[in-house]
């Protein structure tokens, strides 16, 4: 039986801990490679992440590099009872 590996971070206004932390995972032995990633994160982070890491295509450069399928991260925003 196949486990799923799944990915989920607590991310604020930083993209880049989202590929040291899967780059990270792709050195241990045996590698580790996502097949889901979430990303729990606020409105301000969520701009940051679609613009730094999904909207320049440099996570999917990322998954390139190491010859990966690519993986589409759900980001999920966190609020409070004021948005």
């Amino acid at each position: 039986m196949k486990y799923k590996e799944l990915f989920i971070f607590a991310a604020g206004t930083t993209p880049q801990i989202i590929t040291e932390t899967l780059y990270a995972m792709l050195k241990k032995n045996p590698p580790v490679e996502p097949d889901e990633i979430f990303i729990l994160t606020t409105k301000v982070g969520r701009e940051k992440m679609v613009c730094e890491l999904l909207g320049n295509s440099r996570l999917k450069a990322f998954f390139k590099e190491f010859g990966l399928e690519p993986v589409e991260p759900s980001v999920v925003v966190i609020s409070d009872d004021k948005g």
